[in-house]
């Protein structure tokens, strides 16, 4: 007699927050950031026109997602969307991290360059419905959130005093 796998798989999208990448190839969220703690002495170029969109999903949440999955998981295994249903412009991205800098940043658009897939939109229905989830976090508070973490590792402690 065999016994039963008990799991769980997450279809992760987008996850941005604290102990991201700071440096090198990076996702949109902390190569903005990147640009914005930099600016001006890094120009704020953003790939594309601005209005390709994409699924943002503060770390925090994804791991009370992946928590809850772990206590469900089942056999057949449990598989899920781990997303935000709400999708959000590489624009409203840009001027939400212009905003958390609080510098006066000029966006550049640069049409030139890749900007991948236009969209990409996850159903979350089933998390709701099976785990009682849903993204919780707002764009402005995980990006800030971010944002300051990032500044802290990029510029150091005694930098953020002044």
């Amino acid at each position: 007699m065999t016994e039963e796998c008990r799991s769980a798989s997450a279809r992760i999208f987008n996850v941005y927050g604290e102990y991201c990448e700071c440096e090198g190839a990076a996702q949109v969220v902390p190569a903005l950031i990147r640009k914005a703690i930099r600016y001006p002495e890094e120009e704020f170029v953003v790939w594309g026109d601005g209005s390709q969109t994409r699924n943002l999903i503060y770390n925090q949440d994804c791991i009370d997602a992946l928590f809850r999955m772990e206590r469900k998981a089942s056999y057949p295994p449990l598989v899920l969307n781990v997303g935000n249903e709400k999708t959000t412009t590489i624009r409203e991205l840009a001027e939400t991290i212009v905003k958390a800098s609080g510098k006066n940043i000029e966006i550049r658009y640069d049409r030139s360059n890749p900007v991948g897939l236009s969209s990409r939109i996850p159903s979350t229905a089933k998390a709701r419905q099976i785990l009682g989830w849903s993204s919780t976090s707002s764009l402005e508070i995980g990006i800030r959130k971010t944002f300051d973490w990032m500044k802290q590792r990029l510029i150091g402690d005694d930098k953020l005093a002044s």
